[in-house]
Order: structure tokens, then C-alpha cells, then sequence
């Protein structure tokens, strides 16, 4: 397996930002990809996108090498990338994998245009079992 240095996290929340902050202050380059443009304005100027304990002393750790876009095809020049997006629970007690495809498709289709091989695809949302082989995977290899 090829050595992970730049790391890419779609989704800047309260879970995906201190990911994103944690990397890039232990010696990773990471971009953050969000559609939110405030998170992204935020986490470009330094400030915790989320109120979220030691945020920003982790931040400040990163030492610029963290950054933050809202276009997903950014991801294609890292190693690997985390997928944290919101999963709400439906009625029936699964997980909505909905904002996890929304994030998942177009990185996927951006890595296929680059015909990019080996790309790392994580998924650190919550899902409802079978749904990453039956849902996300299926998804990818198209």
C-alpha cells in the first residue's frame, strides 16, 4: 500500500474538522472540502469552522497545512479521502446515506476523470449495515 501524505475530509462538522485539524497537525497536508462557504472561509483563516474543544489549539498546531475548498475535485491530488458527512437516522432506525453519496459521487467521478488509480476512499459516516457494500461500493466502481 502506497504511503498516505495528503489527506483530503469532505464534511467540516464538528467530527470532520477536528479530523481534518488532527491530521495536519500530525505532518499531514490536508484539504478540507465542504459546501459551506463560511467553514471554508474559516478554516482558510485559521478559526475553528465548529465550536468544539481544543479546535483551535489543534488548528494553530497544523502549522498550514491544513486548507479548506468547496471543490471536491481538490481531493483528487491527495492520498486518501475521509468522507464525514451528516447521517440522520430515517423513521425505520437506518441511516440516510444521501449527504454520504452527495459527497461520495463527485470525488469518485473526479478520480475516475484524472484516471487516478489507488485513490483511498474512507468512510467515517455512520451507516446502516450492508450499506457500504450494497450502496457506496457499488457506487464507486461505476
Amino acid at each position: 500500500m502506497k504511503k498516505i501524505e495528503k489527506a483530503s475530509v469532505c464534511g467540516l462538522g464538528k467530527l470532520g474538522a477536528c479530523i481534518a485539524a488532527t491530521l495536519a497537525s500530525r505532518g499531514f497536508e490536508v484539504v478540507g472540502v465542504d459546501i459551506d462557504p463560511e467553514k471554508v472561509r474559516k478554516v482558510n483563516a485559521g478559526e475553528p469552522p465548529v465550536d468544539e474543544p481544543l479546535l483551535a489549539e489543534t488548528m494553530a498546531a497544523a502549522r498550514g497545512r491544513l486548507r479548506a475548498t468547496q471543490d471536491y475535485r481538490e481531493a483528487v491530488g491527495t492520498d486518501a479521502t475521509f468522507f464525514i458527512p451528516p447521517s440522520p437516522s430515517l423513521p425505520d432506525g437506518s441511516f440516510s446515506t444521501e449527504y454520504l453519496l452527495r459527497a461520495m459521487q463527485p470525488v469518485g467521478a473526479a478520480v475516475k476523470e484524472a484516471g487516478k488509480k489507488g485513490h483511498l476512499f474512507v468512510c467515517s459516516s455512520t451507516t446502516t449495515p450492508g450499506a457500504v457494500d450494497q450502496v457506496l461500493i457499488p457506487m464507486l466502481e461505476t
